[in-house]
């Protein structure tokens, strides 16, 4: 085999992985945190310590995160409905905790052969209680490749 011919090999292989499968294959449900200020609704940072837990599985999504203004979560590929539990604890030791459901669609993206299967979702309905969050709002009902706000969770304002 020539130089010429290895070199020609090479590039065909290089250039369908590159041109077929998608650099950020991650598919998450980006959570952002809001509470009402003065009348107007603006970004909110958690004071409390929160994990994220998906209900019915021992699966612990956000471990003991603290002063965070947004989440970046995965769903599961198979169930219509997830639901996560968020618990709140305070430095004080007071544990509350909220409950958000989300029913979705789930499908499998193809993007080429050379690529694997991600699932991608598109939300239906949400609802949470209400100890803490006031209100779930979808954005963005399209959860895919694109890193993008799909949900407002707004707290109750503690004036």
């Amino acid at each position: 085999m020539s130089v010429w011919s290895a070199g020609l090999l090479c590039s065909a292989f290089v250039s369908c992985n590159e041109a077929g499968c998608p650099l950020n294959n991650t598919v998450v449900a980006e959570f952002n945190f809001y509470q009402v200020a003065d009348g107007q609704l603006q970004k909110a940072r958690l004071t409390d310590t929160l994990t994220v837990t998906a209900v019915g599985t021992d699966s612990i999504l956000i471990n003991r995160d603290l002063g965070v203004s947004e989440l970046q979560i995965p769903l599961s590929y198979a169930r219509p409905t997830d639901t996560l539990s968020f618990r709140y604890a305070s430095n004080r030791g007071t544990v509350i905790y909220d409950t958000i459901i989300i029913q979705k669609e789930s499908y499998q993206n193809f993007e080429a052969p050379e690529c694997p299967t991600v699932t991608f979702h598109n939300i239906k309905a949400i609802k949470s209680t209400h100890q803490y969050i006031d209100t779930v709002q979808i954005v963005n009902p399209n959860i895919n490749y694109n890193a993008t706000e799909n949900f407002k969770i707004v707290f109750y304002t503690t004036e």
